[in-house]
């Protein structure tokens, strides 16, 4: 089956342009970088087997998806930065190694964390690569998740250290440069917490919200951490810290609507997540310029699992039947950058230009009043 990256087509009338990004095959678990690049993991099927492989394109160019890689057997989970795409490769249901593959060098992909542990959920920002590994214990309830990082500078020779192999499991990194957070269920239920892995030989364990409850699902950009947070009822609301000072992170909530808000994901001054208060999945975002949240997706059908980054945001979308990958650009007053528009920006996006002139001239011609000096 042929998979598209169609970014020039299919736009759609939702709050932003989105377009179908795949065609003819199942794809999930898309991830985003800050330049624009998008993978997936996408399923292939035939006669003789079935199995899923790793997909790449820039939604900056209308060029063709390429594979990744298509082993035989299950690649999954992906991630990327510029050139290099990191994933999951099911060797056996207990054994899944990581790998990340150069897509410039164009050779075989290289072997992160390729034992008899099995590795999961790789993340991975610049030369540093972070993912969970299952400790095995002897004895019966001793078997735990634990946190690892690699410095990946030279693809065939990465450094191992080890972020967090504390009591409990650590599970679900997420990275920026050389922060890492993870949830953590040392006290009987998950919370978030953090470490700064430059200090590879001794990374110092900073706690961002220890409280009673399920604290799921974290991702990071820059300062700001955001995650998961299940209330009484089941449902979940979205939450962010500031952690300019990690000794002292402020936490605030992003959402409180009574229906369920889940995987969120941040890049820049946006956050974004998905989220249900409409009776399905949309897919939503909060500027923490603006401190206003706003909605990406309006389609009556399931919209999942968002990831932004480049200016883009992109998605699991359900509007066909099947998965396929969607995205949108974020552009507009909503995913604005600045707190006060610019004189003579009219469209409220930070910027003065041709757009702005457009609007002022059909406000000329539709004004009406004698003289045009009087039109505004």
């Amino acid at each position: 089956m042929s998979v598209l990256c169609v970014t020039a087509a299919m736009l759609c009338g939702g709050p932003f342009s989105e377009y179908q990004v795949t065609q003819g095959a199942r794809c999930l678990a898309p991830d985003l970088d800050e330049f624009g690049g998008l993978v997936w993991q996408q399923w292939y099927e035939d006669t003789t087997y079935a199995d899923w492989d790793i997909y790449l394109c820039d939604l900056n160019t209308t060029d063709a998806a390429i594979p990744v890689v298509t082993w035989p057997g299950n690649q999954q989970h992906p991630a990327v930065w510029k050139d290099r795409v990191i994933f999951e490769d099911e060797y056996a249901d207990d054994d899944h190694d990581i790998y990340v593959k150069d897509i410039v060098s164009g050779l075989d992909p290289n072997a992160i964390a390729a034992t008899g542990s099995d590795d999961r959920a790789p993340v991975m920002h610049g030369n540093t690569a972070a993912w969970q590994r299952l400790y095995v214990g002897a004895a019966p309830g001793e078997s735990d998740w634990d946190i690892l990082i690699a410095d990946i500078t030279e693809l065939g020779e990465p450094a191992i250290y080890w972020a967090a192999s504390f009591v409990g499991n650590q599970e679900a990194a997420a990275i920026y440069r050389s922060i890492v957070a993870w949830q953590d269920d040392y006290y009987g239920d998950w919370d978030i917490t953090s470490t700064d892995v430059w200090l590879k030989d001794d990374p110092r364990e900073q706690p961002i919200v220890l409280e009673e409850g399920q604290q799921e699902q974290p991702a990071i950009w820059k300062n700001r951490v955001v995650w998961t947070r299940e209330l009484p009822d089941k449902t979940h609301d979205i939450m962010a810290a500031d952690i300019s000072d990690p000794a002292n992170p402020v936490i605030f909530a992003l959402t409180d609507n009574a229906s369920d808000q889940l995987n969120p994901d941040i890049y820049e001054h946006i956050a974004v997540w998905q989220d249900n208060r409409n009776g399905h999945w949309d897919i939503y975002g909060y500027n923490f310029i603006t401190r206003r949240s706003f909605r990406i997706t309006d389609d009556p059908a399931d919209q999942t699992a968002p990831t932004i980054g480049g200016g883009f945001v992109a998605w699991t979308d359900l509007r066909g039947g099947a998965e396929a990958i969607w995205a949108a650009h974020l552009d507009g007053a909503a995913a604005a950058s600045c707190d006060f528009p610019p004189a003579g920006d009219l469209d409220g996006n930070c910027r003065v230009n041709l757009a702005d002139v457009l609007e002022l001239s059909e406000g000329w011609l539709a004004c009406g009043l004698e003289p045009i000096s009087a039109c505004q």
